[in-house]
């Protein structure tokens, strides 16, 4: 919990943990903009250079679980234009990227559960998901993987997340691991993203552009020297198209065409080879 520590302590950790491992890193628990948190009435120093690699980026979660949720931009739209812009380079770089953690409602349930409020902890124990509720609560966790993914930062996983487990407030977000009970269209998903990540460096050090946000749906560019991809997400509740004025291809079905289906509440990521110009219609 970086918030609590003083710079000084922080500073010689950062010293000590470099002395040993030059390729270590070290995150702090900061839930807030660490460009200019103030903690016990002192201005942090987090990203000055001597402290942390980077914090756990709690405001893009809560901007993700927003928008996808009640299609409001506002925590979103901080999170990309002010949060990510406001990290230097390299720390934008390696930033946690998280979906949960073990003080946030499980993920899933986040995204598609009934809301906890004026429930007791009894209750709450009992209480998942419905059928249907599950599967908008997958599909939904499958889009925000992907938009995290290839937003720049690192994807970081809570234990379980990418198992489908599902849970509201600790401690009924601690369950154990469903081993052998894994939802494997999920996991096998996170492991899909993976790879692409391995295997194509702009999205884990590459330019990054917001190109498009509004209620119905979120657009942006990471790019390097060598490489292009435009990241898609339909937050609208019907399918529409998106049209390229060349031939771009569609990463997870290997597709190259100008014109592709967007269905609702899923994302898409696009390799661009030329400049082109797109546009979103019905």
């Amino acid at each position: 919990v970086a918030d609590e520590l003083p710079d000084s302590f922080i500073e010689k950790m950062r010293g000590l943990i470099s002395k040993y491992n030059k390729n270590a890193h070290l995150y702090g628990e900061v839930w807030e903009d660490a460009s200019n948190k103030i903690a016990y009435g002192n201005r942090k120093k987090y990203y000055l250079g001597s402290e942390l690699t980077g914090v756990m980026n709690y405001p893009l979660k809560d901007g993700l679980v927003s928008y996808i949720r009640e299609k409001s931009t506002l925590k979103i739209d901080y999170a990309l234009n002010v949060v990510t812009m406001n990290m230097p380079f390299k720390t934008r770089c390696l930033a946690m990227n998280i979906l949960g953690s073990h003080d946030t409602v499980r993920i899933l349930t986040a995204l598609g559960g009934k809301s906890p409020y004026g429930k007791s902890n009894k209750e709450l124990s009992r209480l998942k998901m419905s059928t249907s509720e599950y599967k908008t609560a997958k599909k939904r966790l499958i889009a925000a993987y992907t938009i995290i993914t290839s937003l720049p930062g690192i994807p970081t996983v809570f234990y379980g997340d990418e198992a489908g487990v599902e849970g509201y407030s600790d401690p009924f977000n601690r369950r154990t691991f469903p081993w052998g009970s894994e939802n494997r269209e999920i996991l096998n998903h996170y492991k899909k993203m993976g790879n692409l990540r391995t295997s194509n460096a702009a999205f884990y050090d590459g330019e990054f552009s917001l190109l498009h946000l509004d209620k119905n749906f979120l657009i942006f560019e990471r790019k390097n020297e060598k490489d292009r991809f435009i990241t898609v997400y339909n937050n609208s509740d019907s399918c529409k198209k998106i049209f390229f004025s060349d031939f771009v291809t569609e990463l997870y079905q290997s597709k190259s065409k100008k014109e592709f289906a967007l269905k609702s509440e899923q994302a898409y990521i696009f390799e661009v080879e030329n400049e082109v110009i797109f546009k979103i219609g019905c």
